[in-house]
């Protein structure tokens, strides 16, 4: 005897011999496969019984069969009569099914022990009439294993249609994916005008459950269906049906269902279906029993005696039951519910970049259930991204757009998918449509020339839509996450440098500001000789789980950001941060707005920054009156080719101002220092952009007087080619009025300038007060 059968018998003596037990060891057989059948009486009289439960006797007898492989295998419970036919979880009468996922809830150090308390818990539950307890799934029927390995795969796919309570005879629309498959796309009934012009099944819907083991032989399939409602003769006309719409010399499908699927005690339980495989022989001969229009009495007489002799010889042969996997809405409940990823189905999804990142955003977003898939990429696959892009050695010389459509068509056949071969920069963001109508856009490019030309391509033709932006560190082992909502200030390119001056004033944040914002240009990874596009250095499993890390993060963040705010996350999913800088998050404001229309510049300026303005406003009207100019310099950041200037900071007048009722004229003493070290400090992102200044009781529009203070101070701290920022804050009417403009250095030199003045009433403290 084997050693695991030997212990299973050595642990049942062990329980039968303790005080009190009610089970007793009759006898065992070792089987000629290594097992061990071992037989035991089991005391029930204890067990209580309800209606509708299991009748159990004083005492039941039952067969533990324990195979070679116990305890890493689980044991079975059968008995040697058919008194339990028909119960919840008894099948073919003699086998008591006591584990529904035994890979799970198996336990092989618990041993015979546990088993045997999983045969007093199914006893008590049987008897009680509880194996499927209210509000619980019922356990489906099976179906007996067909001794045929080459039937096809049946995959349900449409829910099948309402039968009021009666039997439903008609058609399952199919559609022929494979020799080893076959959908079910759709269903017609029997009594619709229009018959179905594709490939048929023959349908049946019972309007009542078959036993919980479906039968077996074709004459006990007949005897079933006869029993709930449909005779031979109707069995027959459903067949002849089916053939009709069937070629010669082809399979016939028959499905069947029974209401026996869904929650126990919710109403209308939804129908199981099961898929019996006719095969082109017996179908043919079925065929030659069908009477025709043409045919004589005789004739007819004869196909008649034939199909009553046919039927007479196949109600001896096994039913071939297809194996049939459930992909029914109505039925299935999916493996990903509740996830972050659930977030993604029915949208429409964007993503640029189809390599390392965008092919992995691009699968999760499909496998999560997206409705469509825009993908744009204009790079060839190449022999060394395999090692970890989703490709295929087979591909290599395609383009990745058209790879991954491919790929993701395989996985998804009904998702739509628009691939592009471009340069987003040309292909995307020079149309004013270059949010496809997506529900979310996706930067997997990894290019800040993207992120730039977004950047101006969104001020020029705004649209409310999130947009995400994924970045790898050099070595793949840190991520920067950037989700922008869809009314937010600026882009993930703006975001991208709040983010950096976050990680400047976050003493965790210095690791991530060497991979995503470093000082100096680090050694680029270039994987071949003479390559001229870096990239980064990392596995498929760097890329894979970094990637799909951010993008659970996405549906999360956007639940809980309000549409003008972005988010900044850095992940760094390694053994190596113990000191808990795995993550860090920023939650950014949008900055307020305004714009020089005359010069097409953009000015957004922080909101910490208007506050900081509003304060310098109250101190000087609490010192020198509120009718006396004051001002100062601006700090932040321009962007000549993109026509965008930050604003980070509003600076206290410099000593040497000069500040009246008439004028304020602003000093240069400290600015180029106060420059230099905000430059420092900043890794080149807050510096000197210009001057704000007041103008109380009246609009904010320049004067000569402005424009001289303006060209000293460029001269101090400004370029050469620089447009420099006046800021003025008006207050007509008690209130804050803003106006920006941004002078070229030419202008400044020769005084002279011309000006739309565009006004805006930001939220103010002062407002605030007044009201």
């Amino acid at each position: 005897m084997l050693q695991g059968p030997k212990t299973a018998l050595e642990q049942v003596r062990a329980i039968a011999s303790a005080p009190g037990s009610p089970l007793e060891l009759l006898e065992f057989d070792e089987v000629d496969d290594g097992g061990l059948h071992i037989h035991v009486s089991i005391d029930c009289s204890g067990i209580p019984h309800h209606q509708g439960g299991m009748p159990l006797r004083a005492r039941e007898r039952f067969h533990i069969l324990v195979p070679k492989g116990f305890p890493f295998e689980v044991p079975v419970l059968v008995v040697s009569h058919k008194r339990f036919l028909g119960f919840p979880h008894v099948y073919w009468g003699y086998y008591l099914c006591l584990y529904q996922a035994p890979e799970t809830e198996w336990n092989p150090s618990d041993g015979m022990l546990g088993f045997t308390e999983r045969v007093d818990l199914f006893l008590r539950n049987a008897a009680a009439g509880t194996l499927d307890r209210v509000g619980a799934p019922m356990h489906p029927p099976t179906t007996p294993a067909s001794r045929r390995n080459d039937l096809p795969t049946v995959i349900p796919k449409a829910d099948t249609p309402p039968t009021e309570g009666h039997t439903w005879f008609g058609f399952a629309t199919i559609e022929n994916i494979s020799r080893r498959r076959i959908d079910i796309t759709g269903w017609k009934s029997i009594l619709d005008e229009e018959w179905p012009d594709g490939p048929v099944a023959a349908a049946v819907l019972l309007n009542g459950p078959l036993s919980h083991q479906f039968p077996s032989t074709i004459g006990e399939l007949i005897t079933a269906l006869q029993e709930r409602g449909v005779n031979r003769n109707t069995l027959s006309l459903l067949l002849r049906c089916g053939l009709i719409q069937t070629e010669a010399d082809a399979p016939l499908l028959l499905i069947i269902g029974a209401p026996m699927r869904g929650i126990k005690g919710a109403e209308g339980p939804k129908q199981h279906l099961t898929a019996w495989w006719i095969d082109p022989e017996t179908a043919n001969r079925l065929r030659l029993a069908m009477p025709k229009t043409t045919d004589s009495e005789e004739l007819r007489s004869l196909r008649a005696d034939f199909e009553h002799t046919y039927f007479t010889i196949l109600e001896q042969q096994r039913v071939h039951w297809c194996p049939l996997f459930e992909d029914r809405p109505e039925i299935i409940v999916r493996r990903d519910g509740g996830t972050p990823a659930g977030w993604f189905r029915g949208k429409s999804v964007t993503v640029w970049g189809c390599g390392a990142i965008g092919a992995q955003i691009a699968e999760g977003v499909a496998r999560a259930g997206a409705a469509r898939l825009n993908l744009y990429d204009n790079a060839r696959i190449k022999p060394g991204v395999l090692l970890r892009q989703p490709y295929d050695d087979v591909e290599v010389g395609d383009f990745k757009a058209d790879a991954l459509k491919q790929r993701l068509q395989r996985i998804r056949p009904d998702l739509m998918i628009h691939a592009q071969v471009a340069d987003v920069r040309q292909g995307v963001l020079d149309r004013e449509d270059w949010h496809d109508g997506a529900d979310i856009v996706f930067d997997a490019t990894a290019s800040r020339s993207v992120l730039a030309k977004l950047e101006w391509t969104r001020k020029t033709h705004f649209h409310r839509v999130p947009i995400i932006s994924l970045v790898f560190g050099p070595r793949a082992r840190k991520g920067m996450l950037l989700v922008v909502g869809p009314g937010h200030s600026g882009g993930p390119f703006d975001a991208s440098r709040s983010a950096k001056l976050r990680l400047l004033t976050d003493k965790r944040g210095k690791k991530y500001l060497e991979d995503f914002f470093p000082q100096t240009a680090g050694h680029a990874f270039q994987p071949e000789p003479g390559c001229s596009e870096p990239t980064f250095i990392g596995s498929y499993s760097d890329v894979a789980s970094l990637s799909h890390l951010m993008l659970n993060a996405v549906p999360e963040i956007l639940e809980s950001l309000h549409p003008s705010e972005a988010e900044a996350r850095f992940y760094s999913p390694s053994i190596d941060a113990p000191d808990n800088t795995g993550q860090l998050r920023y939650r950014i404001d949008g900055r307020l707005q305004s714009h020089d229309l005359t010069s097409g510049f953009e000015i957004r300026i922080s909101r910490s920054a208007w506050l900081q303005m509003q304060r310098h406003i109250n101190q000087s009207a609490w010192r020198f009156g509120r009718r006396v100019e004051t001002g100062g310099i601006l700090l932040g950041e321009r962007d000549e080719s993109l026509k965008l200037m930050w604003v980070d900071e509003f600076s206290a007048p410099p000593r040497d101002s000069t500040l009246t009722a008439t004028e304020f004229i602003c000093g240069t003493e400290g600015t180029a220092k106060l420059h230099e070290q905000r430059n420092r400090v900043s890794r080149g992102s807050v510096r000197y952009v210009g001057m704000w200044h007041t103008h109380p009781d009246s609009l904010p529009v320049p004067s000569a007087t402005d424009i001289q203070a303006m060209a000293l101070l460029s001269d101090e701290t400004g370029g050469l080619l620089a447009h420099s920022l006046m800021i003025i804050i008006g207050t007509p009417y008690q209130r804050l009025a803003l106006a920006t403009y941004a002078f070229s250095q030419a202008e400044l030199r020769e005084g002279r300038f011309t000006r739309l003045c565009a006004v805006s009433h930001p939220p103010s403290a002062l407002q605030a007060a007044g009201s």
